[in-house]
């Protein structure tokens, strides 16, 4: 058998390629090195293919290919890995430039940019050649944290030329399914446009025609002619077919139009599992807009306004444009691939928006809720009627986002004519304001609920004034605590509701809280006893855990944790969140029985955890991860017991196989809920395990925060640690100055004073100069001027001091060589330049 020319392949061999347009357009552009060329092209249309022929085809000049799908942690990284890559490519030419980037590297630190920008000018010196870097799927770098460095990178260095020659022997060459200007995250930074675009088209029918012969494909006009009616050129499902006609024909079958319809339907519409259609269909199902879209082109020409849906459509690879037509369907096999039939079960299996909140609500899926009444709110308040928009502020509520469930409530407070919903409003802006400990505006707004027409829900306000009235421990209102109890018990007891229960056992067990901070022990442990002989099996195991947390004898404690364990263990218990009921199995209740059992009933602790495990949590979830997850409930609680807990985790659970980022997980609360001195060992685990296993984009606020605690106390306590501290600290340096500035002129101040202290004045200048730099990206005002002026001020009067040092050893009549900002080196008497220097107006150079 004769060996297949249409193999499969990724990279097109050179004898089967066929050049178009976009081929000669992208070779002017790099023969003028003009501008940067973009090639801006939907996927499946032989982008990478037309970068590796160019690259093929400039063998006089030096061209290097980078796909930057492989992403680098940090843009130093990814800077140093295009010179590296250009010294691989000639070792001998670059021999002598090798030396002295190697040297620089080893020496003073410069910025990325700085860095990347003087050593690239290196080489081009040394080449004496045109070089052209490609960046290939660019798209790849949305949600990297330094795409904003390397498109700053490439725009600077065209505008560079002025000052640097060289950059006229330099272009880059950018491609991707995204425009560059999508990639900018910081919108201050100026938008790419000085790229020439350039757009990869369909073979056209000669081009098709091209390939066929180059692929000794012997069909006759008939077959070409179908092949090119259901493609219309697209390269990739051209080669597909004309790869499975060859097939057909090797195994004996006649090359028929027939043939090639049979082929396309086997191929993109019994499965819709090949490319380009699998993903084209997969951008369709998810996007409402480029369904409307579609349907607009088939019935009014692509009439319509949107260009960013235009954009979508064009580099999804749906739509293209015609002269006679306008925006059309790209080619048949697509078109096929959505048809309408599809398209119409796609929007009739999908609800709106608001049915989806309020299905999502009924099920007490409020997380769900509150995103789909949150689309609906921002695009039509109108359509929110006022029971829609209390069930939205409820979402809000359940799912824990008090401070915009309040904002909702009181809008509607203000606007409704219906004195219930406003008393509802009331009681729920209230509850919400309890969440967030303010409860003197929960006071308010409890007892405005009282006024209401609704009696059930001045029961609920009641019950909520209790809890305010017990959180505040304010004397002053011991009386109407106890009196409002009183008062609600007796209430309560004499109405005859399905929920009586429900509403009694909570009263007597904020009765008993209020009891208990005003130090009346046995009212408060009656109070509880009562409310455990009427609670409903749900409330049991809060109310135990409050039995556990008032009692002093460690046999009751005993018992009821074996209570507990029992309880859970044996029934079906929902865990659920405070705001859903607070006399429920939430996860602090499940945390401070474990926490119980860990400290007075060591021996069930064990199995009870890997019944919480297989009850309350994924299958893959670690013992450690559990538990880390436990401790964090209760961190809010006294005397941080969760620490009992991750040191548990630590001595029991921590095996080899547990995942790092749970390890430093682990490491970080131990480091951060442990006394000052036993932290210690924890800081330095958590700092070694993160250098060693967290890439810096990974690094989260949580991670600086601790590690800068630490480093406080080490700078008050052992400052002979901190040189590790420091250097296992150095590769978050840069991210964490990026992300959180004032978290990153902290670390430089530490630094700084440790360099003073050894009287290293280039370490500590150096330092200086970073905080400076830094407090530039940061407004400072108000609380943040407070807090961080002593680094700035300290940063200042230490350069200061330097400079009067350095000005003190010249005379008025000395020459010298000073820089004023960006102009060029100029000689001058010491006298005449001194004012300037001191103020910081020009630079010194040093002596002529």
């Amino acid at each position: 058998m004769t060996a297949r020319v249409l193999a499969p392949a990724t990279i097109i061999p050179a004898h089967l390629y066929v050049e178009r347009s976009a081929d000669r357009q992208l070779k002017t552009v790099i023969d003028e090195m003009g501008r940067p060329g973009y090639i801006l092209v939907s996927r499946q249309m032989g982008k990478t293919n037309l970068l590796l022929n160019m690259k093929r085809n400039r063998s006089m000049d030096l061209v290097v290919y980078f796909d930057l799908s492989n992403r680098f942690e940090t843009a130093r990284k990814f800077f140093r890995n295009i010179i590296d890559t250009i010294l691989e490519m000639s070792p001998e030419l670059f021999e002598s430039a090798a030396k002295v980037i190697d040297g620089q590297r080893r020496g003073d630190e410069l910025e990325d940019s700085v860095e990347y920008d003087r050593h690239l000018r290196l080489l081009l010196k040394s080449a004496n050649k045109k070089i052209v870097i490609i960046l290939d799927e660019i798209d790849s770098l949305i949600g990297c944290t330094y795409s904003d460095s390397i498109l700053a990178q490439v725009r600077s260095m065209y505008f560079s030329r002025g000052n640097h020659e060289i950059y006229n022997n330099l272009t880059y060459v950018l491609s991707g399914v995204a425009e560059p200007g999508d990639l900018i995250k910081d919108k201050n930074i100026s938008p790419f446009n000085i790229g020439e675009k350039i757009y990869l088209e369909d073979f056209t029918r000669s081009e098709f025609d091209e390939f066929v012969s180059r692929a000794k494909l012997k069909v006759g006009s008939s077959v070409s002619d179908r092949i090119y009616w259901w493609t219309d050129g697209n390269p990739r499902i051209s080669w597909d077919i004309c790869s499975e006609v060859e097939l057909e024909i090797a195994a004996g079958k006649d090359a028929t139009p027939l043939l090639v319809d049979e082929i396309v339907d086997r191929l993109y519409y019994q499965e819709h599992d090949r490319a380009p259609v699998d993903h084209i269909r997969a951008l369709v199902e998810g996007d409402a807009s480029i369904r409307n879209a579609i349907m607009s082109i088939r019935y009014d020409r692509g009439n319509f306004a949107d260009d960013r849906v235009k954009g979508k459509l064009y580099l999804a690879g749906i739509a293209k444009s015609d002269r006679a037509l306008g925006i059309v369907i790209k080619n048949r096999v697509i078109d096929g691939a959505l048809s309408e039939r599809w398209i119409k079960q796609l929007e009739d299996s999908e609800p709106s928006a608001l049915t989806i909140a309020s299905e999502a609500f009924s099920a007490k899926d409020y997380v769900k809720a509150k995103k789909y009444f949150a689309e609906v709110f921002a695009a039509d308040v109108e359509e929110l009627v006022e029971s829609k928009r209390i069930d939205y502020a409820s979402s809000l509520f359940y799912s824990g986002d008090f401070n915009d469930a309040i904002d909702q409530y009181e809008l509607i407070e203000a606007e409704t004519v219906d004195e219930r919903i406003r008393q509802l409003c009331s009681l729920q802006a209230g509850g919400a304001y309890l969440a967030l400990k303010n409860y003197q505006s929960a006071l308010n707004k409890l007892q405005t609920a009282l006024v209401g027409p609704d009696r059930a829900l001045v029961v609920s306000a009641k019950l909520n004034l209790q809890v305010a009235y017990a959180r505040m421990k304010v004397q002053e209102y011991r009386s109407a605590a106890i009196s409002l109890s009183e008062d609600l018990i007796e209430q309560i007891q004499s109405i005859n509701e399905p929920d009586q229960k429900y509403l009694l056992t909570t009263a007597l067990a904020n009765a008993s809280l209020i009891y208990s901070l005003y130090g009346n022990k046995d009212l408060s442990t009656a109070a509880l006893e009562r409310a455990r002989s009427v609670a409903p099996l749900e409330f049991m195991p809060f109310l135990l855990v409050e039995g556990l947390k008032r009692s002093d004898e460690a046999n009751e404690k005993k018992s009821l944790l074996a209570e507990f364990v029992e309880l859970v263990t044996d029934n079906r218990l929902k865990l659920i969140s405070d705001a859903q009921s607070p006399l429920g199995l939430t996860k602090l209740v499940l945390s401070l029985a474990v926490v119980g059992l860990a400290t007075y009933a060591d021996d069930q602790f064990d199995s009870f955890v890997r019944v919480i495990k297989d009850k309350y949590y994924q299958p893959t979830s670690s013992i450690v991860s559990i538990l880390i997850d436990l401790a964090e409930a209760v961190e809010t609680e006294d005397n941080s017991p969760g620490a009992v807990l991750l040191l548990r985790a630590e001595s029991t659970y921590l095996t080899s196989d547990v995942p790092e980022f749970e390890r430093i997980r682990l490491y970080r609360h131990l480091a951060n809920s442990q006394s000052n001195v036993s932290a210690g060992s924890w800081g330095m685990k958590f700092l070694r395990t993160l250098n060693a296993h967290c890439p810096p984009d990974l690094l989260g606020e949580q991670d600086a925060i601790v590690a800068a605690n630490f480093m406080v106390g080490r700078f008050s306590s052992k400052r002979s640690e901190l040189a590790e501290c420091f250097e296992l600290w150095r590769r978050f340096e840069d991210t964490a100055s990026e992300k959180w500035p004032e978290w990153g002129m902290l670390f430089l101040y530490l630094q700084m004073q440790c360099a003073l202290d050894v009287k290293n004045v280039e370490d500590s200048s150096l330092f200086a100069s970073k905080i400076i730099s830094v407090s530039e990206k940061l407004e400072m005002k108000g609380k943040a001027f407070e807090a961080l002026a002593p680094f700035l001020n300290g940063a200042n009067d230490h350069l200061r001091s330097i400079k009067s040092v350095q000005l003190k050893n010249f005379k008025r009549n000395d020459k010298v060589v000073v820089k004023y900002k960006d102009a060029d080196p100029i000689v001058s008497k010491f006298k005449n330049v001194e004012g300037d220097l001191r103020s910081g107006l020009c630079t010194l150079i040093g002596r002529s």
